[in-house]
């Protein structure tokens, strides 16, 4: 989908062609999630027993090196996959104003827009199944403690800890008492299968809302006289001479 190509059917000032580049960023970096994936699942596989330096730790290392990546990339897909929303929507800034509210991301911003001025509009409806998902929720919540608190435990890894206080208030003992664990750390919050297993599935209902949203933006193109033909799993333009 070439801007340049797209820009010959609409305004000098419209955003709409500006789209198909920040949906070209976003399936990119799907692609990569992709990869990322398959390479935590091929490790998690090798060295638990197909290696011949086959161990566990090692296993897990890996596996979430790679998982790590699929939650990040995700994180900034969904970020251009809204720049690309908000482009061939056509919405300002000054429409995105009222609903910014603290709110980091811009995919929630783009969201919190849409559930108001477009409930029914078909990518308000995918971007609602999505981001209302267990899946998407678990990967977008280890994704925020990876990023802006501590990367959450997983097991396996070695011993952990959390950023509490090592001094524990011992209950119901009737006085005011504290115990100190020397050398036991603390529990991991997440097998790695755990985790694979939930970004997984995120990545599977991302991919599913994206393929919806450029459907959405295929169908704008082909009301401004736009024919795209599809052979083989690719896509071709051509344009009605007016």
């Amino acid at each position: 989908m070439r801007p340049d190509a797209i820009s010959l059917r609409f305004h000098k000032d419209s955003t709409v062609p500006i789209a198909s580049v920040c949906l070209k960023d976003c399936v990119h970096l799907l692609i990569h999630a992709r990869w990322a994936l398959a390479q935590s699942y091929a490790s998690l596989a090798w060295f638990r027993g197909k290696s011949p330096f086959s161990r566990e730790g090692t296993a897990v290392f890996f596996g979430r090196f790679y998982a790590d990546d699929v939650a990040v990339r995700l994180y900034a897909a969904q970020e251009h996959l809204a720049d690309a929303i908000i482009a061939m929507l056509e919405i300002t800034k000054t429409d995105l104003k009222p609903h910014q509210n603290r709110r980091i991301s811009k995919a929630s911003v783009v969201g919190a827009f849409m559930r108001k001025q477009n409930p029914n509009h078909k990518i308000t409806k995918a971007a609602v199944k999505l981001f209302s998902s267990a899946a998407w929720k678990a990967a977008d919540r280890y994704r925020g403690l990876w990023t802006h608190e501590q990367p959450p435990a997983v097991a396996n890894s070695g011993q952990v800890w959390t950023r509490d206080k090592r001094w524990k208030k011992v209950q119901e003992t009737g006085v005011e008492a504290y115990s100190l664990g020397i050398g036991t750390g603390d529990v991991p919050e997440y097998t790695v299968d755990q985790v694979v297993k939930f970004l997984h599935a995120a990545f599977a209902r991302f991919a599913s809302t994206v393929k919806t949203i450029v459907n959405a933006y295929v169908q704008i193109l082909k009301d401004q006289g736009i024919r795209v033909n599809r052979r083989n799993k690719a896509v071709s333009w051509s344009f009605q001479v007016l």
